[in-house]
């Protein structure tokens, strides 16, 4: 359920205050204070009231309500003068006075991308519900994913075509009461209600008052029967009132239900979904769900109730991937409002990982002045906390095991191999095969192609968050363990500057800063046999800057330095080359560049024009020597 008041809405499921369609930072106790007085809005709230609705069993001034109300009220642009929002009635409590209007959450003219053979398909499948009987839609997907935008958009589009739609969310377990998903539903069809809904409420619950009523608007004005003597007798009585009213409701109306975050609610509201909506396949309703598989990994019950709610005969599941580089770019293109190329929107789309949620955060933190450019570089550090949460939702569904096998792939790079994972962490291939398959369950890990060993994030971001909550210490400890599986495999030789980078980030002055020089040298080798000359010139003067920070070793500086050189030289930069090479007469040596049969047309075009300093003079007929 959300409320709008001037530029504000402001949903109270979660809840959640925007100001035109950007998240409003407010502190926990102040939105919930303000949650609160806009949910009963319809009465004074005492003080007393909110520190135990807000605080519950903690113990606080009420000098800590006066604070909260006073942040609460700057986020909305009112003060204690004016009392446009939220008003003091001295002696008694709090009000909230704004003029408002109830809206469902989500569902402004917010922008929509991509989806459009999901959408297609939903529309066919809930046109048939307004015909020849019920339809359920399971939307599943990882966080920020997209799944309640999209189940918005599906209930907007049968709402144009005449259907009604209600909607329910779960919230965090035991932040709210039983049924609570239930009583929003049922909320919003009293609020749509031509009747009294005092009336109608009671003509609805009937029996059920005591387990539904008291969640519901003015409970004290109705006179509830005996509550039931059980669990498993509340559960049916609830489901003989709800049954008949929404099979009533759905024959003046077809109904789209839309509930939200399944994996978040209550297990009877989700048993009791099962039951009704088992009874209402005939009946004029469509069933929008959505939920996270990975968070109901510990949830087995639940996890059983959302199973037996796909296999229903009416049941379509649909998974949510990710937008794709072109899609992010006409998202970034409408909230930016400027033209995106196809390189911009690649950027995007690699920061994001085609995540519209963290996306938007992205743009939103950023602000519409930056430019787009700065957004896709920002460091990990200028994260929104929006998507640093949902990063720590995704991973803490994981074991702590698996937890920190994340952090050791994540300072291996975006793509990850599970027998250097093994190598690195010192645990078995089967326990360390076992934790990234739940990872990629839980949606933090992707399969590598044709590649069983392989695995990359989901999102550059997820990588960069685990980065940044790591420490100085760990971080290097993890690259030198890392560099090490790589140099006992049998393709070490292939990945020398794999393994010079590992060495380079775990490098502090002494032994270690000596094995990353080391390092870095075997790379340049490589790279030079390999006619990849920028790649030597890099690692020679990554091993030059690292012995700068090592005791005076002029033997070895020398020899860096004639490395250095040569591959300058080699590569066209004469002068440059000679300044490098460390005494007159230095020659380079061809012998470390080209082998038996080379091909001198290869090696010619760099060196032009020839250099009389090699001491293996090359022309077109071959390699002097």
């Amino acid at each position: 359920m959300a409320l709008r008041f001037g530029e504000f809405e402001l949903d109270l499921d979660v809840p959640r205050l925007h100001r035109r369609k950007r998240t409003v930072e407010l502190p926990g106790r102040a939105l919930a204070v303000l949650a609160h007085l806009a949910r009963h809005r319809d009465r004074i709230v005492p003080r007393d009231e909110l520190i135990d609705a807000v605080w519950r069993s903690e113990a606080v001034t009420e000098a800590s309500l006066d604070q909260a109300v006073k942040r609460a009220r700057a986020a909305v642009g009112d003060d204690g003068a004016a009392q446009a929002v939220i008003r003091t009635w001295r002696g008694r409590g709090y009000g909230f006075v704004a003029p408002c209007e109830d809206v469902d959450a989500g569902r402004g003219n917010g922008i929509f991308v991509g989806r459009a053979g999901l959408l297609e398909r939903a529309d066919a499948r809930l046109s048939s519900a307004r015909g020849d009987g019920a339809r359920m839609l399971l939307l599943s997907g990882e966080a920020g994913i997209g799944k309640s935008r999209t189940a918005t958009e599906i209930a907007r589009r049968a709402e144009r075509r005449g259907a009604q739609a209600w909607f329910g969310r779960g919230v965090e377990l035991g932040a709210a009461p039983p049924y609570w998903l239930w009583a929003q539903v049922l909320r919003r069809a009293l609020s749509r209600s031509r009747t009294s809904p005092t009336r109608e409420l009671s003509a609805l619950l009937g029996e059920a008052m005591p387990e539904l009523g008291p969640l519901l608007p003015h409970p004290s004005r109705l006179q509830p029967p005996e509550p039931a003597r059980d669990a498993i007798q509340a559960l049916f009585r609830l489901a003989g009132a709800l049954v008949p009213a929404l099979r009533a409701w759905s024959e003046e109306v077809p109904l789209v239900l839309v509930l939200d975050d399944l994996h978040r609610v209550d297990l009877v509201s989700l048993r009791l979904l099962e039951i009704v909506a088992s009874e209402l396949l005939d009946a004029r309703i469509a069933w929008i769900g959505s939920h996270r598989e990975a968070e109901l990994r510990d949830r087995k019950d639940a996890a059983r109730c959302i199973t037996s709610l796909a296999r229903m005969p009416s049941t379509t599941s649909f998974r949510l991937e990710p937008l794709g580089p072109e899609e992010v770019g006409r998202l970034a293109r409408e909230v930016a409002d400027r033209e995106v190329s196809a390189s911009l929107a690649g950027a995007l789309h690699r920061r994001s990982g085609g995540n519209p949620f963290f996306l938007l955060q992205l743009l939103e933190l950023h602000g519409p002045r930056t430019p787009l450019e700065r957004v896709a570089d920002a460091p990990a550090s200028a994260l929104p906390e929006t998507v640093r949460a949902a990063i720590r939702m995704q991973i803490e569904t994981l074991d702590p095991p698996a937890r920190a096998l994340l952090d050791l792939a994540a300072v291996a790079g975006r793509e990850c191999e599970a027998s250097i994972l093994s190598a690195a962490s010192g645990r078995s291939p089967d326990a360390v095969g076992a934790d990234l398959e739940a990872a990629v369950d839980a949606g933090v890990l992707r399969r590598e192609g044709d590649r069983p060993d392989a695995c990359r994030f989901a999102h550059g971001l997820v990588a960069e968050a685990l980065l940044d909550g790591l420490g100085d210490a760990p971080r290097r400890a993890m690259h030198a363990a890392l560099a090490d599986a790589l140099e006992d495999r049998a393709d070490a030789r292939h990945r020398r500057a794999e393994i010079a980078e590992h060495r380079c980030l775990a490098a502090l002055p002494g032994d270690g800063g000596l094995r990353a020089v080391e390092a870095c040298r075997r790379a340049a080798d490589d790279a030079r046999r390999r006619v990849a000359l920028d790649d030597a010139i890099h690692w020679s003067r990554r091993a030059l800057a690292l012995l700068e920070s090592e005791t005076p070793r002029p033997g070895l500086r020398l020899e860096l330095l004639q490395e250095l050189g040569e591959a300058l030289l080699l590569d066209g930069q004469v002068e440059v080359g000679q300044a490098h090479l460390p005494a007159a007469g230095s020659t380079v040596d061809t012998t470390l560049l080209l082998g038996p049969g080379a091909n001198p047309e290869l090696i010619l075009p760099i060196l032009d024009p020839p250099s009389e300093s090699l001491a293996c003079p090359v022309t077109r007929e071959g390699i002097h020597k």
